[in-house]
C-alpha cells in the first residue's frame, strides 16, 4: 500500500489524485489480489509480473493499480512500460487500469512492482 500512496507524491513521474486512488482501490472490491515484487534483475521482476498477469487473465478483473518503483542503473522507464503493456494485454479492454512509476531511492538499483486488482464483488 505504501508504494501505491507514493505514486501520489510530488516528485512522482506519474502524480494521482489521491481521492482518485481511494476510488480506484475501493473498486477492488472486499478480497483483491495483490502482490509485490523486488529484485535487483530487472528481468525476474518482469517475469513475476508476467506470471501474475497470467493468473488475472483467468479471473474477472475490473480494475488494478500497477505501480513500478526503482532507482539505480536497474530501473528503467523502459522495463515499467513493458510491465504496463503486460498488464494492459492480460486486462479486458473495459477494465480500469492506472499505472504510475516512481523514482525511490531506498531501491538502489533495483525495481519493485506493487500490483492490486479485483472486481467490485470482491
Amino acid at each position: 500500500m505504501a508504494a501505491l500512496l507514493a505514486a501520489t507524491e510530488e516528485g512522482s513521474i506519474l502524480q494521482i489524485e489521491l481521492e482518485d486512488l481511494r476510488g480506484t482501490l475501493n473498486l477492488c472490491g472486499r478480497s483483491p489480489a495483490s502482490f509485490t515484487v523486488t529484485d535487483h534483475d530487472a528481468d525476474k521482476v518482469l517475469d513475476a509480473c508476467r506470471d501474475a498477469f497470467t493468473w488475472m487473465q483467468k479471473h474477472k478483473v475490473a480494475v488494478a493499480v500497477v505501480v513500478c518503483s526503482g532507482y539505480g542503473k536497474n530501473f528503467r522507464l523502459s522495463h515499467c512500460a513493458e510491465v504496463f503493456e503486460a498488464a494492459r494485454r492480460a486486462m479486458d479492454e473495459s477494465a480500469c487500469l492506472v499505472f504510475g512509476a516512481v523514482f525511490d531511492p531506498m531501491l538502489v538499483d533495483a525495481m519493485s512492482v506493487t500490483w492490486l486488482a479485483g472486481g467490485p464483488d470482491g
